[in-house]
């Protein structure tokens, strides 16, 4: 699998993979046993690694570049895995105490934008992939995505020709509306198009709270009877 480019937790409900069934594969006790959490300021170091090491070894799948971020303080990095809460958060998925992978989430601050949120980041370290790491980092921003207040869709890029990468996402329900030809202009001269996908949050459950309940009408049903209430709602 390739690098995915600028685009234990359990995840349960309409994110979880479907695994009921499914023959037990090996390849995939690895991916069983990462623990995948929200990365802190003190992860900065090896969050840079990771990250220079994919832009290094596949600049085609990355908007950044190393001699981009080389040279930027390690608290640039830092202030980048914010906190729980701000708009720009990244998760790391650890196997024992090594970072193995990251997925990062960043929504728009301008008010008739700020619905829509942007995946990024999203890399694997090359002996770690075909594991099922990277849909498990991908769900994990999708199930904290739900909680963000006000936002509606994912949206990310994922550049041409990067097959085993699209295919990842669109696992993860993401669905390709257009290619933007000649996006990245690579060192080597190569121009390399972007895939644009987006994911559309699931509408929230609207919930009620009603008091000073009563019954209001009793009615026959088929084998017994049915009770109708009258409440005034209070949320």
């Amino acid at each position: 699998m390739r690098a995915f480019g600028d685009s234990g937790v359990t995840i349960s409900g309409p994110l979880a993979p479907q695994l009921s069934g499914a023959p037990h594969n090996p390849a995939m006790d690895s991916a069983h046993s990462v623990t995948i959490r929200r990365l802190e300021p003190t992860d900065a170091r090896d969050h840079r690694a990771l990250m220079l090491g994919a832009y290094a070894r596949e600049p085609e799948a990355f908007t950044s570049s190393v001699a981009e971020r080389v040279d930027l303080p390690l608290d640039w990095w830092a202030r980048r895995l914010g906190a729980e809460g701000s708009d720009e958060q990244v998760w790391g998925a650890f196997l024992g105490e090594r970072l193995v992978g990251a997925a990062g989430l960043s929504r728009e601050a301008r008010e008739r934008t700020a619905h829509r949120g942007f995946v990024f980041g999203v890399a694997v370290e090359p002996d770690q992939r075909r594991q099922g790491i990277a849909r498990q980092l991908v769900r994990t921003v999708q199930a904290a995505a739900v909680h963000w207040p006000g936002l509606r869709l994912l949206e990310l890029t994922v550049s041409d020709g990067n097959a085993s990468a699209r295919r990842v996402y669109e696992d993860c329900g993401f669905v390709a509306w257009g290619c933007e030809p000649r996006a990245l202009a690579l060192d080597d001269g190569r121009e390399v198009g972007k895939w644009h996908m987006q994911w559309m949050l699931p509408a929230p459950t609207r919930r009620f709270a009603f008091a000073d309940s009563e019954v209001a009408a009793v009615e026959p049903a088929s084998g017994g009877w049915r009770l109708r209430f009258s409440a005034a709602q209070v949320a």
